[in-house]
């Protein structure tokens, strides 16, 4: 296991706003897979920037209004993809991350690159990776953050290494159940 430096910053992340009661949730991911998660396995799905977040929420070609917010995330266990030195100590390519068939792979039956990558990481006991954005017109600096392995402000104990800590910033805003959307 490579020991990376300890990771601690704000992220954002967009959901549909129905879901916006529950904004640690991983379970949207673990239903449906995503790029960096096969189906069953939770996943938080964050950008560094609201710039990224937006261009990966339009990627997804959907009409749907979405709430933003932020959350504060700290772990020492953020292995950073978007470093080609880092990516070469791991043997993982530039193409398993960007596989841009993951989702026909995916609903084909097949495993997709990234998911090998994905699977070997969370093996390996990493709490998540920063990885490049691959949404149309991403630049170099848009950058995301998932998460595998993590435990909310309201469900961490002080210490916790096994996880990442997520606090979510300005939480009185959003909605406290669902309630408003039945």
């Amino acid at each position: 296991m490579i020991k990376p430096k300890p990771f601690k910053a704000t992220v954002v992340r967009a959901s549909k706003p129905g879901w916006a009661y529950a904004p640690t949730s991983g379970e949207g991911a673990a239903k449906h897979g995503g790029r960096f998660n096969p189906k069953g396995v939770p996943a938080l799905y964050t950008s560094l920037s609201f710039d990224t977040c937006a261009r990966e929420v339009r990627f997804t070609f959907n009409t749907d209004p979405y709430t933003f917010y932020y959350l504060t995330v700290s772990s020492p266990l953020i292995i950073d993809l978007t470093d080609p030195a880092i990516r070469k100590k791991l043997k993982v390519g530039w193409n398993e991350l960007a596989c841009p068939n993951w989702e026909s792979e995916m609903h084909r039956g097949l495993v997709p690159a990234s998911h090998r990558v994905a699977t070997r990481l969370i093996d390996a006991g990493y709490h998540g990776i920063l990885v490049p954005s691959f949404a149309p017109n991403a630049a170099p600096e848009d950058v995301n953050l998932v998460l595998w392995r993590w435990t909310s402000d309201d469900q961490s104990q002080a210490g916790d290494q096994t996880a990442a800590r997520v606090e979510v910033n300005n939480r009185e805003a959003l909605p406290k159940d669902r309630a408003s959307w039945t």
